[in-house]
């Protein structure tokens, strides 16, 4: 799990920021605010919870979380492309007495989960392996009635934990650049076509965009053999998400291969 925060700023320097909901959901993604050292644009999200406090509308909060999803360096894996969940608290934000962060009227945490967290996992391999070698601080532990195999266990554990994420990441990486298939490959490029055709046709309304692209579509099939009675999941997915999420539109036309 990764955690951030933000606005992380001071009390001098806080007069002088908006600090509007776009700003710090902005911020909370940023390697700046991460109580982690590591970069999340190196990984995936897998999910991803953003909690809000203070003065914040859900109005904003969907056109921050909206805006965040049509950035590149924030992604998330093939089988969650939509994994947001938010949550808005009105109660604003404390400050401990006399400490260095400012008074804020609006706050938000995030929890995540992305494949960026093997970069800290690994440097806790690192330093255990360093440690371990020259048994250093074992002594101690081995006194108050614990095992020194259950050193090794731990070891083994967490390194079974950064391979799961490693592979994660890789098997996402994989499928970025391959088309699923059904006896030929689709290119993404070719889906890619598809989507924006259809994106166009939503301009003329939703029922207009859902027979242009069925149209599209199923020419597209038929050039190929596959089988054109899957293709209505795609109608089923336009009727209940907003047509703009591109990327869980983009899966369904790939499922109708599959």
């Amino acid at each position: 799990m990764l955690t951030s925060f933000a606005p992380i700023i001071s009390a001098e320097k806080a007069y002088h920021e908006q600090l509007s909901v776009a700003e710090i959901t902005n911020s909370v993604f940023e390697p700046a605010g991460m109580m982690t050292k590591c970069d999340p644009r190196h990984g995936k999200y897998m999910a991803c919870c953003l909690m809000f406090r203070g003065d914040v509308v859900p109005k904003d909060v969907n056109a921050a979380v909206a805006t965040i999803k049509t950035k590149r360096t924030i992604q998330f894996v093939d089988w969650c492309p939509t994994g947001f969940k938010c949550g808005i608290n009105y109660q604003p934000p404390t400050v401990v007495p006399g400490g260095d962060l400012a008074r804020v009227m609006r706050a938000v945490c995030m929890v995540a989960n992305t494949t960026a967290i093997a970069e800290a996992l690994s440097r806790i391999d690192h330093k255990f392996d360093l440690m371990y070698a020259k048994r250093a601080f074992v002594h101690w532990y081995v006194g108050e009635g614990m095992e020194e195999g259950e050193f090794s266990e731990a070891r083994e554990d967490l390194a079974a934990l950064e391979k799961d994420y490693e592979e994660v990441g890789a098997e996402t990486a994989e499928g970025e650049g391959e088309a699923l298939s059904c006896g030929l490959v689709w290119r993404r490029a070719v889906v890619d076509d598809i989507v924006c055709a259809l994106l166009r046709s939503l301009r003329g309304g939703l029922r207009r965009g859902v027979l242009s692209v069925r149209a599209n579509g199923i020419g597209f099939l038929q050039e190929h053999g596959l089988d054109t009675r899957k293709w209505p999941r795609v109608e089923l997915i336009l009727s209940e998400n907003h047509p703009c999420r591109v990327a869980k539109i983009y899966h369904t036309l790939c499922a109708g291969c599959s």
